[in-house]
């Protein structure tokens, strides 16, 4: 069986299918080049608009509140976002500094108060008590106060109130001080001391505004006695 040319010859079925074969091919070839080429256009145009600095700091943005919305209208999502990504890690570090501190000075003061190790400290770089200060500092206090300071610089944008509190902006500075002090320990200058003291009230601003954002959650999810009014956006 063939196909008839219109001159009374037929062309044999093999020929015809691989006639038909050849065609598709080379049009699939064809289309395929030209998606190609489409995908590449729009792969320019996805580039240079990922360039924009507006396109990147919004999908950070969205990224961070894991959903994409422009309303003013609360959702639980972000206030468990606040509490996984910033407060819960923060306050996490911030207590454990707090602890550490009493620990250190319970076990190394002559009296077992702050003042008494502090004056201990300074009155003797050499002595025991400024030892064991520094190796508190390098091996428990600084980690901590890095890993605090590092979120906070990377989940600022999910702080609670609408300016930085000064203390959050002490305990970042301290941190930066105090990697030069420790350069300077090893250098020899056992008497080098850190002119940006801790906050001491950073625990409990850190406190406050952990318990309001873990209240705020609990009416959001429905299981709160009270409605709270949610955090204002920007």
């Amino acid at each position: 069986m063939g196909f008839n040319d219109g001159g009374g010859a037929f062309l044999p079925l093999p020929v015809l299918l691989a006639v038909a074969g050849y065609a598709y091919s080379t049009w699939n070839q064809i289309a395929s080049e030209h998606r190609h080429g489409q995908l590449e256009r729009v792969n320019e145009q996805v580039g240079a608009l990922h360039s924009c600095p507006c396109v990147r700091v919004w999908a950070r943005v969205t990224d961070t509140l894991g959903f994409i919305s422009t309303t003013s209208s609360p959702y639980p999502g972000d206030v468990t976002w606040q509490v996984k990504e910033l407060y819960g890690p923060l306050l996490m570090c911030i207590t454990a500094t707090q602890s550490a501190w009493m620990a250190m000075v319970s076990q190394h003061s002559p009296d077992g108060t702050p003042e008494s190790f502090q004056a201990a400290v300074r009155r003797d770089p050499q002595g025991v008590q400024a030892k064991a200060y520094r190796d508190w500092v390098r091996e428990v206090f600084m980690p901590l106060n890095s890993k605090a300071a590092d979120v906070l610089m990377e989940r600022v944008d999910l702080l609670e109130a609408q300016a930085v509190d000064p203390s959050l902006q002490k305990l970042v500075a301290h941190v930066s001080v105090l990697k030069v002090i420790i350069k300077q320990w090893a250098q020899g200058d056992l008497a080098a001391a850190s002119v940006v003291s801790y906050p001491e009230d950073l625990l409990q601003k850190i406190q406050q505004e952990y318990l309001q954002v873990k209240r705020r959650q609990a009416y959001l999810l429905g299981i709160a006695p009270t409605r709270l009014h949610p955090r204002p956006r920007l």
